[in-house]
């Protein structure tokens, strides 16, 4: 997917994106929001980046100079990044790996990319189009019949 990839996980137990119903799509547009508001702070560039070098860190063992080198060269370029490099996305049922809302942002430069097996890109929808197909009432019988 790409260097930089952040959840947004509801508070609100949803088990999954086909089981909400239509009046509760409004948390799509809102989750992007909170994204975006979050991505403007130094403060949350920050703690993204340390997460990283953390998983980095923990991971250890064969290419963790490489890694970490690599990061080095993030962490110069992420306060740079702007908001409309982010594309959002969902794994859909029974492309998702965990049962409950799970938005993620990432970054779609090549340079965050570069290292990306792409293996999710063809699993991750586009919230834009989940956010219209659940505004339509005929959303929950289209995915449960």
């Amino acid at each position: 997917m790409s260097m930089v990839r952040i959840l947004a996980i509801s508070v609100v137990n949803y088990s999954n994106l086909v089981l909400m119903r239509p009046n509760k799509a409004k948390i799509i547009p809102e989750a992007i929001k909170f994204f975006e508001d979050q991505w403007v702070l130094p403060e949350f560039r920050d703690v993204v980046l340390m997460h990283q070098r953390d998983a980095i860190v923990r991971r250890g063992g064969q290419g963790l100079e490489d890694a970490s080198e690599q990061w080095e060269g993030y962490r110069e370029i992420m306060h740079d990044l702007p908001i409309e490099d982010f594309r959002h996305g969902f794994h859909l049922y029974l492309d998702y790996t965990v049962g409950h809302f799970r938005m993620h942002s990432f970054a779609t430069p090549e340079r965050f990319r570069q290292h990306s097996t792409g293996e999710n890109d063809s699993k991750t929808i586009d919230t834009r189009i989940v956010y219209k197909e659940m505004k339509c009432p005929c959303w929950v019988r289209r995915y449960l019949h």
